[in-house]
């Protein structure tokens, strides 16, 4: 079974991890990862967080980034799937007034045309 998920010579199935780089449409490549305890978008020389890292941080433990095709085919446009649990920064000993939350979506990508 051939199974491509936008990346060359995937070894895996559904391939699973803490970042995923999307080539756009003009050929720049974007990633997202989820690094020091954020997600964060990065593209060219510049990353930016994609949550309020002043108030709220993400467990990194518990973020991934899921690449799936219907029935592994190559021609199927990708799935991806995002998940994390989002946590209240609190201060040191306020651990009762803390709020977390677990979040999971997927995407569908459009214009998708395999190599």
């Amino acid at each position: 079974a051939y199974s491509d998920c936008t990346t060359n010579n995937q070894s895996a199935t559904n391939p699973t991890g803490t970042s995923i780089t999307l080539k756009q449409s003009d050929n720049n490549l974007v990633t997202f990862s989820c690094v020091d305890n954020t997600i964060a978008s990065q593209s060219a020389d510049q990353t930016v967080s994609l949550i309020d890292s002043g108030t709220l941080q993400v467990d990194s433990s518990s973020c991934s980034f899921t690449c799936r095709q219907e029935n592994d085919d190559a021609f199927a446009n990708p799935i991806i799937d995002v998940s994390f649990t989002l946590k209240q920064k609190t201060t040191q000993g306020a651990v009762d007034t803390s709020a977390s939350s677990v979040f999971s979506t997927s995407v569908s990508m459009r214009n998708y045309n395999p190599k």
